[in-house]
């Protein structure tokens, strides 16, 4: 009774785990240049930046460093697929308002990820008046990017300083299940 009982205790736990990190710009933990944006311009200028999956998941959350000039903003953020190193079609949208110069995150329905496979993430100023950016990273690192209009046209894509950004995926149940039964096997395996 008491295995059983600790079995079905590791594998809620190995179920309830956290989320999978696929990208992480935030270097080190949750910081960001506060100085300098890639632009979204009113109305509609749009800047994408490409990641690749590491990982086969449901998308769980994207978060993006940014900030508002001249008010509040409505920045629709998108994730894209990928058409040969160009940004793709929109797979999932969400809409956010940027107030100030924060972290906004954005939870997924559960967009499937898949490992090796580029995506793109963007985001568009919906509002007529003022701006927004999006915070470069303080990695140095570089990305694919990509910046278009209101009229779905892009221009080449180009490498750019990355911008601040964490995309995080659900671990999948039956992996976490497989988890949870090996280390109910190793316990058992030591008595």
């Amino acid at each position: 009774m008491k295995r059983a009982l600790f079995a079905g205790l590791i594998v809620a736990t190995c179920a309830g785990a956290n989320a999978i990190v696929v990208v992480d710009t935030f270097v080190p933990v949750d910081t960001y240049n506060t100085s300098t944006v890639w632009g979204f311009y009113n109305p509609f200028q749009t800047s994408a930046m490409q990641f690749v999956s590491n990982v086969n998941a449901p998308l769980s959350t994207i978060t993006m460093a940014m900030k508002s000039f001249g008010g509040p903003q409505s920045i629709q953020v998108t994730l894209y697929s990928d058409n040969a190193n160009t940004v793709g079609t929109a797979l999932e949208t969400w809409n956010v308002t940027v107030n100030a110069q924060a972290l906004y995150t954005v939870t997924s329905t559960g967009t499937p990820l898949t490992n090796g496979t580029a995506y793109w993430i963007g985001g568009a100023n919906l509002t007529t008046n003022g701006s927004a950016g999006w915070n470069r990273a303080l990695t140095g690192g570089q990305r694919l990017t990509q910046f278009g209009n209101n009229s779905g046209s892009w221009n080449p894509a180009f490498v750019q300083e990355e911008s601040a950004f964490r995309v995080q995926a659900v671990p999948e149940p039956a992996s976490m299940i497989a988890l949870g039964l090996g280390a109910v096997a190793l316990i058992r395996r030591r008595r």
